[in-house]
């Protein structure tokens, strides 16, 4: 009788623990495919350098008098992805038109670009943004970055030293991601930097921004500095 007993026993602890599995294998299961910490982006991506144009199909990003910040970032990367290329770095983009791949959850987009950066084998990330104010009267070129990481600083002030070498932009200096817990940074295993390149609101900003000429200008410095950094941080190897 107590062996019936223990073998009752025996068989109701091993389902129990055949249930707490399964439950567990359930849980893990939901949060590897619907939670943003989990990588979205699977493929691996041969690249030097990552350019993120901010925002994207369903996210205009910032406005003024009918300019989308998504456009006008999405042709500034390409100018500097041309650059890069021209200088035999290879470029890869978490996005080449107005479509994009990602869902509209906002963390979710955010992930995938960070997921592209983190399954690649570039050397930095940068996030092109242009900027906006409350006051609507906000101008100049300004570089987000976790400035305590050594490279993330030095990758910012390299793109900062050329792009004031053009003498286009007005400086707003470089920024302690720190205060915003910028995503894209935040989570980026790579050198990583955000460029707010200027005002949309701002009349002296859009001169560059908006103009071919001047705006390839400004994309050749951004470059430039890209490249300066690339290079200070392989001789230092």
């Amino acid at each position: 009788m107590a062996k019936k007993k223990n073998m009752k026993k025996d068989t109701m602890i091993r389902n129990f623990i055949l249930i707490a599995a399964t439950l567990c294998l359930v849980g893990f299961l939901y949060y590897r495919f619907h939670s943003p910490f989990f990588s979205t982006y699977h493929s691996y991506v041969d690249a030097d350098v990552i350019l993120d144009p901010g925002h994207g199909g369903y996210d205009s990003g910032s406005t003024y008098n009918g300019i989308l910040e998504k456009d006008v970032v999405l042709e500034l990367s390409l100018d500097i992805g041309e650059e890069l290329e021209a200088n035999g770095i290879k470029v890869a983009y978490t996005r080449m038109s107005d479509d994009v791949s990602w869902s509209d959850v906002v963390q979710e987009d955010l992930q995938a670009r960070v997921d592209i950066s983190n399954h690649s084998s570039a050397k930095a990330y940068v996030s092109i943004h242009t900027n906006a104010s409350e006051s609507k009267q906000g101008k100049g070129f300004e570089i987000w970055s976790y400035t305590r990481y050594a490279e993330n600083k030095a990758l910012a002030k390299a793109i900062k030293n050329e792009v004031l070498d053009t003498d286009m932009v007005i400086d707003r200096g470089i920024k302690n991601a720190s205060s915003l817990g910028l995503y894209v940074l935040k989570y980026n295993d790579k050198p990583s930097v955000l460029v707010e390149a200027g005002f949309l609101e701002s009349d002296h900003d859009r001169m560059y921004l908006m103009n071919p000429r001047k705006r390839k200008q400004l994309a050749k410095a951004i470059a430039q500095g890209i490249i300066d950094y690339l290079q200070n941080n392989e001789e230092s190897k």
